[in-house]
C-alpha cells in the first residue's frame, strides 16, 4: 500500500516538472513577440492613416518624365525678374521721399526691401539670356559691396547731402547692370511723384 502511495506521489511529481517546463518554454515563446508588438504599436500610431478613395486603386510613383514635366510647368509659373524688379522699383521710389521728408525709419526699410529684392532678381535668373549671356553675380556684389554701403551708410548717418549724392551714383550703377543686360532702355531717375499715397512720408512725431 505504501509502495503505491509513492508510486503515485513520484508520478504526479514528474507530471508536474514536466506541464512546468511546458509552460516555461511556451511562456519564453510568448513574451518577446508581446514585447515586439508593444514596440511596434507607438512606431505604427505615429505614422497617418493611409487615406485612399474606396474602389481606387493607390497612386503610382511618377516617372522621370512627370517629373521633368512638373518641373517645367513649375518655372512656367515661377515668378519672373520683371516681377521683383517693379517691387525694386517701388521701394528705391519711395526711399528717395522717405529721406528727403527726413523719414529715415523708413528710408532704412525702403533701402532694405530694395536690396533684398534686387538679391531675390539675381537668385532667378543669375545669368541674363537676352543676346550674348550676362552673368549678373558680378554686377550685383560691386554694386552690393560698393555703392549700396555708401548708401546705406548716409541713411544710418542721416545725412541728406550724402544720402542725395550716393542715391544719384546708386541710380547710374543700376544703369550700368541694365546696359550689360542690354536693356539700355531702362534707365532708372531721380523720382518725381512717389509710388504709393497710402504710406506718409512724414517723420513721427519726436517722444
Amino acid at each position: 500500500m505504501k509502495c503505491q502511495v509513492k508510486r503515485q506521489t513520484l508520478g504526479a511529481l514528474l507530471c508536474g516538472v514536466v506541464l512546468g517546463g511546458l509552460l516555461v518554454s511556451q511562456w519564453k515563446f510568448i513574451m518577446p513577440t508581446t514585447h515586439a508588438a508593444q514596440e511596434q504599436a507607438p512606431a505604427q500610431a505615429q505614422q497617418p492613416p493611409q487615406v485612399q478613395t474606396p474602389g481606387q486603386p493607390p497612386a503610382a510613383p511618377e516617372t522621370p518624365a512627370q517629373m521633368q514635366a512638373d518641373i517645367a510647368r513649375l518655372n512656367q509659373i515661377a515668378v519672373d525678374q520683371d516681377h521683383t524688379m517693379i517691387d525694386v522699383g517701388y521701394h528705391f521710389t519711395n526711399l528717395w521721399f522717405a529721406a528727403k521728408q527726413g523719414n529715415w525709419p523708413l528710408a532704412a526699410f525702403n533701402f532694405a526691401e530694395a536690396r533684398k529684392h534686387i538679391q531675390w532678381t539675381v537668385d532667378i535668373h543669375p545669368v541674363r539670356r537676352l543676346g550674348e549671356p550676362v552673368d549678373l553675380v558680378p554686377i550685383w556684389d560691386s554694386i552690393r559691396n560698393g555703392v549700396l554701403v555708401s548708401l546705406k551708410a548716409s541713411i544710418d548717418q542721416k545725412d541728406e547731402a550724402k544720402f542725395e549724392s550716393t542715391y544719384k551714383q546708386t541710380l547710374t550703377a543700376c544703369w550700368t547692370c541694365h546696359q550689360a543686360s542690354h536693356l539700355p532702355f531702362l534707365h532708372p531717375v531721380v523720382p518725381t511723384a512717389p509710388a504709393q499715397t497710402i504710406i506718409s512720408f512724414d517723420p513721427l512725431p519726436a517722444e
